[in-house]
């Protein structure tokens, strides 16, 4: 196949890794996020190139659609303050990048999702704040670009609001955020050939899922949107626990 041939990567894992893109994307075309965050685990067992640099470069189209979408609905004072929070967090990781070990640093960003998401399931309320934004910013710009997940932080901030401001704010954070990230992975000399031809190798599946999540994002009411949002953070976490089993 030509996956097999172009890109190193087993005709049926490079068929189950758009399979999972496609669903990444219709999960964030509804809650807000999801590419990345389920996304990015799974794709890094298949080849350790699609992270970050190539589920960065899969998520362009479906950040770009829903924020021009959902535009009208995106809290413009509070992503101001994430922005600002991003950029350090973005040049934190790569300088952390080119010095740890990968595998001690995706434990702990598993860890930290899995704590802040058992604090908001017991009670413990994040408000949208510009202090919380601006922190928000700077984790989801190191988990961002570090492990390709940049979703939880930023998430589990707005998760008690209406589910169109989720979604268009996320997904206007996510593509300055994708921009910077992706400018500070090429400066950092991060990015190879190998890990843009399989980033780009999946478009077609993020596509096809930024397609059809209109016709699903509709149905969920805002209740059913926050518990979504903590189970697809959590979800993630375990799966990169999992990734560093032996």
């Amino acid at each position: 196949m030509i996956a097999t041939a172009a890109l190193g990567v087993d005709g049926w894992v490079w068929a189950a890794c758009l399979v999972v893109v496609f669903v990444g994307a219709l999960v964030q075309g509804t809650i807000g996020m999801g590419l990345g965050t389920l996304g990015a685990p799974l794709l890094a067992l298949a080849d350790p190139g699609f992270v970050p640099v190539g589920i960065l470069l899969a998520v362009i189209p479906l950040t770009l659609t829903m924020a021009w979408r959902e535009r009208h609905h995106v809290d413009r004072a509070g992503i101001s303050w994430a922005i600002a929070g991003r950029v350090p967090g973005t040049f934190l990781a790569v300088w952390v990048l080119a010095r740890a070990d990968h595998t001690v640093l995706t434990v702990i960003i598993a860890v930290t999702v899995l704590l802040a998401v058992t604090a908001a399931s017991v009670g413990i309320r994040v408000r949208p704040s510009r202090r919380n934004l601006a922190a928000a910013g700077v984790a989801s710009g190191f988990t961002g670009t570090a492990a390709g997940i940049g979703g939880p932080p930023m998430a589990l901030t707005y998760q008690y609001g209406e589910p169109a401001v989720i979604r268009s704010t996320l997904a206007v954070y996510f593509v300055i955020g994708l921009a910077i990230s992706l400018a500070s992975l090429t400066v950092g000399g991060v990015i190879d050939r190998h890990q843009i031809a399989l980033g780009l190798a999946l478009v077609p599946a993020s596509i096809a899922g930024t397609v059809v999540a209109p016709r699903v994002a509709g149905r969920l009411p805002v209740h059913q949107v926050r518990v979504a949002v903590l189970a697809v953070c959590a979800v993630s976490a375990v799966l990169l626990l999992l990734q560093q089993l032996p």
